[in-house]
């Protein structure tokens, strides 16, 4: 019976992976830009960010260059924060709850000179104990950090549509 299984299994997975169904989404490092070169240019507010950026420019094989008029867009950090506001207290009037927010507003320039100006933002929710303080807080970098990337995710679909746009 088990070798039943087994071969179903396999020719369900195969009906699958044969009609080209793949999860949605965007994964590290796996958009196709219809750029050759990025200017990325930012305060250094946020090193992280720009890195990650930068990062996963180079995994596209986008060359980034320093001088935004030898690129053929230039993708500008206006500003980038992370706040995080009170969600719920507890019956002593003690802090149990924290929603994490973390926003990148952003500018793409094409040599063209049409100009995009967007934000991108994510949000978390994070509970808080005082009895563990300092997992809390390492809890809530990781949190950041994957909002980090949603973030330049979200920046690197908008730099794909508006390229295959403006081309």
């Amino acid at each position: 019976m088990s070798s039943v299984r087994l071969i179903l299994l396999a020719v369900l997975a195969f009906a699958l992976t044969a009609c080209g169904y793949q999860l949605r989404g965007l994964q590290d490092g796996d958009v196709a830009l219809a750029l050759e070169s990025v200017a990325v240019t930012g305060s250094q507010q946020d090193r992280d960010l720009l890195r990650l950026i930068s990062q996963r420019l180079q995994q596209s094989g986008v060359e980034e260059q320093v001088d935004a008029e030898f690129a053929e867009a230039e993708l500008r950090i206006d500003s980038a924060t992370q706040s995080r506001r009170v969600l719920s207290v507890d019956s002593s009037s003690k802090v149990s709850e924290f929603e994490l927010h973390y926003a990148v507003a952003y500018k793409i320039k094409y040599r063209d000179g049409q100009e995009l100006a967007r934000s991108a933002s994510a949000r978390r929710d994070i509970t808080f104990d005082e009895d563990q303080v300092l997992a809390k807080a390492e809890e809530e970098q990781r949190l950041y950090g994957e909002m980090r990337r949603d973030v330049v995710n979200t920046i690197l679909r908008v730099l794909q549509r508006s390229a295959s746009l403006t081309q």
